[in-house]
């Protein structure tokens, strides 16, 4: 036993020495040179520097937050007017209205999903229905965004009442209507108002005076709404 150990050690000198050789070898064979170390010394250098976990710069401080890129969202969509808003001779100023941030959480939750302004959601809320839930006109559309019954029963809606469903059913629509129209904000508006067929039928805003009052109004409350901050607390 004794005599096999010695003869292990006395080997031990002639097996490195052949991994040296081995290894210049193989540098050569690659083309390898004193300036251009070989890809097994590279990748040896590299691990060797790498920095532990613990000292990783997303997780070097407190928390492990601090040095963490900040999200970024994609910016809203803004809606593009074929002319400036324009206060018609009989309108004044709009200042806004007392509860209408009370939707807001729906009105971002419907831009984000269908890809609108958000203030242009809000301020067809103000003109249809001045933000009452409960509203109902003369010929029978209902809620936030005045759902006329079929209009609601073939978007799914089963209480037009509801704010929630109330706002993503009238968006839904009304992004429907901005790819009808080639994302014309205004022709998409006259539809809403009046009907596709009508703007098909007049190749445009049909010239019915409630329209052009309709997108008038809608305009101004847009230059109202387009900057302010939207309530999401509620």
């Amino acid at each position: 036993m004794i005599g096999a150990k010695a003869i292990s050690i006395a080997s031990q000198p002639l097996t490195i020495a052949m991994l040296v050789l081995t290894l210049t070898v193989s540098i050569m064979l690659q083309g390898g040179s004193p300036q251009t170390p070989s890809t097994a010394i590279v990748v040896i250098k590299k691990i060797a520097h790498q920095p532990p976990a613990s000292e990783s710069p997303a997780i070097s401080c407190a928390g492990g937050l601090a040095n963490v890129a900040p999200v970024e969202f994609a910016p809203r969509s803004r809606a593009k007017w074929q002319t400036p808003p324009a206060l018609l001779p009989d309108m004044v100023p709009f200042r806004g209205k007392n509860g209408d941030q009370a939707y807001d959480r729906h009105i971002l939750s419907a831009a984000d999903r269908y890809d609108m302004d958000p203030a242009v959601i809000k301020a067809v809320i103000m003109a249809e229905s001045g933000f009452n839930p409960r509203a109902v006109s003369r010929a029978g559309a209902q809620g936030l965004m005045q759902l006329m019954p079929r209009t609601a029963s073939a978007l799914g809606v089963e209480d037009a009442l509801d704010p929630q469903a109330n706002i993503m059913a009238g968006t839904r629509y009304l992004k429907k209507l901005m790819n009808r129209f080639d994302n014309d904000i205004e022709l998409a508006l006259a539809a809403y108002n009046a009907g596709s067929r009508n703007v098909r039928k007049h190749n445009g805003i049909p010239p019915f005076k409630a329209t052009h009052r309709y997108i008038a109004k809608i305009k101004i409350y847009y230059q109202h709404y387009q900057d302010q901050n939207f309530d999401i607390t509620g």
